[in-house]
């Protein structure tokens, strides 16, 4: 495997935390620790007419303030016609992206380039240090972000109603370095630099049906006339549930120190990069360990699933090296298609 182009596009000492692909494969989004993010056309990334170094990019600069260590987030909306923006100088049917700054984080168009949103860190929270994005696209609620930080705060934020958060849990005294989240399950895992995964459980609201009342209290409700003087006849009773974050019990690892997870889109396997270089694959939501992958000699700091079916997973180092796995693939489901907990899987 060799690269097709080799580029320097933000200042060595600033390094880059994170970059982001259009879908379609028309631009990509790259994310220093400090200075500005920058969105690039992809066939500007190719060879210019002086080779491999060359580029014609002039990408579009989102600036941001002071030093950042979380990684970018990418907001897609559900369909290229999505009828409306979800946020004032969104353009419909484009991909926001949401840039963590020093004080907390933007929300920007991939097209400007113009920040339409920006949500202050909570007060004692300290610098964000992980984040996740999301959509729950309806026209009330719109894209919400999962924010980890230094103190070891989650906070969920509905970007249609900032500052304050929608919901928020304390889940560990030190920072939240990665998150992720499974929205079929409605569940979730933090780590940081503890020896331990931190689950969690997220209840984004909405109606729920209340406890059955004994007779007595329908036959009252029935009886009592409404403020527009009609009776109550529906036998059934909706409250609005407020979002909710909840802790679930912390599972020991071996070694301490994670710099990022990653969930397959399947919702069956959760992957995490250690510091120690491991890679360690867990069944989710069991988080029953199912692999070590020893290869990288530094950490891990990168991670991406392929589709379930193919199995694969790209793992990427602090020593520069990246390995390309296949992890139990989903047509494989007879019994002891799995390795035993805790063995050791070879690129």
């Amino acid at each position: 495997m060799r690269p097709v182009n080799s580029l320097a596009l933000h200042d060595p000492l600033s390094g880059i935390l994170g970059l982001i692909g259009d879908p379609g494969g028309k631009w990509i989004v790259s994310q220093g620790r400090s200075g500005p993010a920058q969105v690039h056309r992809a066939d500007d990334l190719l060879p210019g007419a002086g080779g491999v170094g060359e580029t014609r990019s002039n990408p579009v600069h989102i600036q941001r303030e002071g030093d950042s260590f979380a990684a970018p987030a990418l907001i897609l909306p559900p369909s290229p016609d999505q009828a409306a923006a979800p946020l004032p100088g969104l353009r419909p049917g484009v991909p926001a992206l949401v840039l963590p700054h020093a004080e907390g984080f933007a929300v920007a168009c991939t097209g400007s380039g113009r920040r339409v949103v920006d949500v202050p860190s909570p007060k004692g929270a300290g610098m964000l240090t992980s984040l996740l994005a999301f959509c729950a696209w309806s026209t009330r609620d719109g894209p919400h972000v999962l924010a980890g930080y230094e103190s070891g705060m989650l906070a969920l934020w509905r970007l249609a109603q900032p500052p304050a958060p929608l919901a928020s849990c304390g889940l560990s005294k030190q920072p939240l370095l990665a998150l992720a989240r499974c929205p079929v399950r409605g569940r979730g895992v933090a780590a940081g630099p503890r020896a331990a995964l931190l689950p969690f459980r997220l209840e984004l609201g909405g109606k729920r049906e209340l406890e059955r009342e004994t007779e007595h209290e329908v036959d009252q409700r029935t009886s009592a006339p409404t403020s527009d003087g009609s009776s109550h006849n529906d036998d059934h009773q909706w409250a609005e549930a407020a979002p909710r974050i909840s802790r679930g019990t912390r599972v020991p690892l071996s070694s301490a120190g994670v710099d990022c997870l990653a969930l397959r889109s399947d919702g069956r396997l959760l992957a995490l990069g250690g510091w120690d270089g491991r890679v360690r694959v867990f069944a989710f939501p069991s988080l029953r360990p199912l692999a070590s992958l020893a290869y990288h000699t530094e950490s891990a700091t990168c991670l991406a699933f392929g589709t379930p079916a193919s199995g694969l997973l790209a793992t990427g180092s602090r020593d520069g090296s990246i390995a390309l796995y296949i992890l139990y693939p989903f047509a494989e489901k007879q019994a002891g298609s799995e390795p035993e907990d805790g063995r050791d899987v070879e690129p």
